[in-house]
Protein backbone atom coordinates (compact mmCIF):
# COMPACT_ATOMS: atom_id res chain seq x y z
CA UNK A 1 0.00 0.00 0.00
CA UNK A 2 1.89 3.50 -1.20
CA UNK A 3 1.86 6.11 1.50
CA UNK A 4 0.66 9.61 0.95
CA UNK A 5 2.73 12.45 0.74
CA UNK A 6 1.76 13.52 4.51
CA UNK A 7 2.72 10.00 5.72
CA UNK A 8 5.55 10.15 3.66
CA UNK A 9 6.35 13.47 5.06
CA UNK A 10 5.80 12.04 8.53
CA UNK A 11 8.08 8.82 7.82
CA UNK A 12 11.12 10.68 6.58
CA UNK A 13 10.71 13.05 10.19
CA UNK A 14 10.59 10.16 12.24
CA UNK A 15 13.32 8.70 10.25
CA UNK A 16 15.59 11.90 10.66
CA UNK A 17 14.56 12.23 14.41
CA UNK A 18 15.91 8.57 15.26
CA UNK A 19 19.32 9.17 13.59
CA UNK A 20 19.30 11.84 15.58
CA UNK A 21 18.91 10.38 18.50
CA UNK A 22 21.35 7.92 17.28
CA UNK A 23 23.61 10.56 17.15
CA UNK A 24 23.14 12.09 20.66
CA UNK A 25 23.63 8.51 21.89
CA UNK A 26 26.78 8.04 20.80
CA UNK A 27 28.03 11.32 21.92
CA UNK A 28 27.23 10.17 25.12
CA UNK A 29 29.10 7.12 24.57
CA UNK A 30 32.41 8.99 23.87
CA UNK A 31 31.63 11.57 26.62
CA UNK A 32 31.63 8.27 29.29
CA UNK A 33 34.32 6.22 27.78
CA UNK A 34 36.49 9.98 27.77
CA UNK A 35 35.75 10.75 31.16
CA UNK A 36 36.61 7.14 31.86
CA UNK A 37 39.32 7.03 30.35
CA UNK A 38 40.52 10.55 31.82
CA UNK A 39 40.07 8.83 35.64
CA UNK A 40 42.03 6.07 34.84
CA UNK A 41 44.71 8.01 33.50
CA UNK A 42 45.35 10.89 36.22
CA UNK A 43 43.70 9.07 38.99
CA UNK A 44 43.70 5.27 38.15
CA UNK A 45 46.73 4.41 40.10
CA UNK A 46 45.61 6.07 43.23
CA UNK A 47 41.92 4.75 43.59
CA UNK A 48 40.79 2.31 46.36
CA UNK A 49 39.61 -0.33 45.20
CA UNK A 50 35.96 -0.26 46.49
CA UNK A 51 36.26 3.31 43.99
CA UNK A 52 37.67 1.96 41.38
CA UNK A 53 34.86 -0.98 41.40
CA UNK A 54 32.37 1.59 41.92
CA UNK A 55 33.49 4.03 39.00
CA UNK A 56 33.85 0.95 36.92
CA UNK A 57 30.46 -0.57 37.11
CA UNK A 58 29.12 2.79 36.39
CA UNK A 59 31.26 3.13 33.24
CA UNK A 60 30.10 -0.14 32.19
CA UNK A 61 26.34 0.25 32.61
CA UNK A 62 26.16 3.97 30.76
CA UNK A 63 28.51 2.76 28.17
CA UNK A 64 26.78 -0.23 27.52
CA UNK A 65 23.23 1.56 27.75
CA UNK A 66 24.74 4.42 25.41
CA UNK A 67 25.63 1.66 22.73
CA UNK A 68 22.37 -0.15 22.71
CA UNK A 69 20.35 2.73 22.79
CA UNK A 70 22.49 3.87 19.82
CA UNK A 71 22.17 0.85 18.43
CA UNK A 72 18.27 0.14 18.96
CA UNK A 73 17.53 4.03 17.67
CA UNK A 74 19.44 3.42 14.41
CA UNK A 75 17.89 -0.16 13.91
CA UNK A 76 14.36 1.97 14.00
CA UNK A 77 15.34 4.98 11.60
CA UNK A 78 16.08 1.70 9.41
CA UNK A 79 13.20 -0.57 9.74
CA UNK A 80 11.28 2.34 9.26
CA UNK A 81 12.67 3.62 6.24
CA UNK A 82 12.16 -0.35 4.80
CA UNK A 83 8.74 -0.09 5.89
CA UNK A 84 8.19 3.32 4.43
CA UNK A 85 10.37 3.22 1.41
CA UNK A 86 10.80 -0.40 -0.04
CA UNK A 87 12.32 0.83 -3.08
CA UNK A 88 14.78 3.49 -1.97
CA UNK A 89 18.34 3.06 -0.24
CA UNK A 90 18.18 4.28 3.35
CA UNK A 91 20.37 3.86 6.72
CA UNK A 92 22.98 0.95 6.23
CA UNK A 93 22.28 -1.73 8.65
CA UNK A 94 25.70 -3.03 8.64
CA UNK A 95 27.32 0.43 9.35
CA UNK A 96 25.05 0.28 12.77
CA UNK A 97 26.36 -3.07 13.74
CA UNK A 98 30.11 -2.82 13.17
CA UNK A 99 29.84 0.60 14.80
CA UNK A 100 28.08 -1.38 17.67
CA UNK A 101 30.70 -3.77 17.29
CA UNK A 102 33.54 -1.30 17.59
CA UNK A 103 31.33 0.40 20.30
CA UNK A 104 31.74 -2.90 22.54
CA UNK A 105 35.82 -2.73 21.85
CA UNK A 106 36.20 0.43 22.83
CA UNK A 107 34.64 -0.89 26.36
CA UNK A 108 36.83 -3.63 26.72
CA UNK A 109 39.85 -1.31 25.73
CA UNK A 110 38.83 0.95 28.60
CA UNK A 111 38.66 -1.48 30.90
CA UNK A 112 41.94 -2.66 30.05
CA UNK A 113 43.09 0.41 30.08
CA UNK A 114 42.52 1.13 33.42
CA UNK A 115 43.90 -3.21 34.26
CA UNK A 116 47.11 -1.96 32.92
CA UNK A 117 47.10 1.43 35.07
CA UNK A 118 46.19 -0.48 38.46
CA UNK A 119 48.41 -3.30 37.67
CA UNK A 120 51.67 -1.61 37.83
CA UNK A 121 50.86 -0.19 41.43
CA UNK A 122 50.46 -3.70 42.77
CA UNK A 123 54.39 -4.63 40.83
Amino acid sequence: MALSIEERSIALTVIADSMNLSLAFMTLYLSVVSGYLFVAYLAGSKLTKLQVSFVTLLFVVFSLHFTLSSFGAFEGAHLMHVEAFPDSLGPSPVMNRGLAIFQLFGIVGCLKFMWDVRKNINE
